[in-house]
């Protein structure tokens, strides 16, 4: 009997989750639901992209959803939000937002890749000020925009991590005056001191004010942001870039365990574990209600994700993955921000 597997979510994991699952079996009913406008799109090139670096903007996408249908096979339905899992009837309830209809869809196997959402801190007097965050296409192309309209010669990017460091990059590369500002003592926190005083280096000899162990406390004016340590910078605009939180709502309602950061998957010693309420039906056991969750390792920093083999689902035995000190499959390790499809 042909097994049907949902995949919520069609970006990096998603996406690629679907087309390693296309090439291991051929008759398998793959569905992948994507809630945005967009699919399959390399978020590591948008701040290049905001920086004129990268100058088409379609190149950012390495599929779209007809190129999917004709080349995979796949049954690519943008628009289309999870709402509800029904692990008892191993049943989906969905929302086409294109008929504000709603629906349902039953599976075999389903696959969490819903991601994560930017942190937006409470700040004082923020509406002041033009303020910006960069996860999705759409947040790519609302900054984009008022680059170009209004021409910013300055900006302040609270928040010295990896989209911090890379928008203050290209947006110097504009020739705007750019000021980074990280509570941490170092930038990119999760590298080595010495790495990071090179990006720092890097940065200010570049014309990028570096400012260390303080904070955003308020925005003062339109355009005067005051400082934790009492200092006032100047800025056009504001790019909010202190973080994310997955979107593990859908995992919560099902009863899946969580990691302490909140991901849909509990963590032992670096190890991916099975959930206990969670497996993968075999085929003497096809009631067996079966939920695949992407996970990170948070020791690897970059968002780099472990995914319970493909295989494991397509042939529906229990799931496995190796350990933090083993050198998995190259299929099996998926990039956040660099889809293969």
């Amino acid at each position: 009997m042909t097994k049907k597997v949902i995949i919520i979510g069609a970006v990096g994991g998603g996406a690629t989750t679907a087309s390693q699952l296309r090439k291991l079996d051929e008759t398998m009913e793959i569905i992948v639901l994507e809630r945005t406008d967009h699919l399959s799109y390399g978020a590591c090139g948008m701040p290049y992209y905001l920086g004129d670096v990268i100058k088409d903007r379609e190149s950012l996408f390495a599929a779209t959803p007809e190129s999917l249908q004709t080349k995979k096979g796949l049954d690519v339905r943008m628009k289309h939000e999870a709402l509800k899992i029904d692990r008892d009837h191993k049943t989906l309830h969905i929302r086409n937002h294109s008929t504000n209809e709603d629906y349902k869809e039953t599976y075999d196997a389903l696959v969490l890749a819903t991601g994560a959402s930017s942190i937006l801190p409470d700040i004082p007097g923020l509406e002041q000020i033009p303020a910006f965050h960069l996860r999705t296409v759409a947040d790519m192309d609302r900054m984009k925009q008022y680059l170009t309209t209004e021409k910013p010669t300055s900006c302040a990017i609270i928040g010295g991590g990896y989209i911090g460091v890379e928008m203050a990059e290209n947006l110097s590369g504009l020739g705007m005056n750019v000021a980074v500002v990280e509570r941490s003592p170092q930038l990119i926190h999760i590298i080595d001191p010495e790495a990071a005083e090179i990006v720092q280096k890097h940065l200010e000899e570049n014309r990028v004010d570096v400012f260390l162990d303080d904070g955003l406390q308020e925005v003062a004016g339109p355009d005067q942001l005051k400082l934790d340590s009492g200092k006032i910078i100047q800025a056009d605009c504001l790019l909010l870039a202190v973080g994310i939180k997955p979107n593990n709502s859908l995992a919560e309602q099902a009863g899946l365990s969580l990691g302490e950061s909140g991901e849909s998957r509990r963590m032992n010693s670096c190890k991916p574990t099975t959930l206990p309420s969670t497996v993968s039906g075999t085929p003497s056991s096809p009631s067996i209600s079966s939920i695949t969750p992407l996970s990170r390792c948070p020791s690897h920093g970059p968002p780099i994700v472990r995914l319970m083999s493909s295989r494991d689902i397509s042939q529906g035995i229990p799931c496995h993955s190796t350990g933090c000190s083993e050198r998995p499959s190259r299929k099996f390790l998926i990039s956040t921000s660099l889809p293969q499809v």
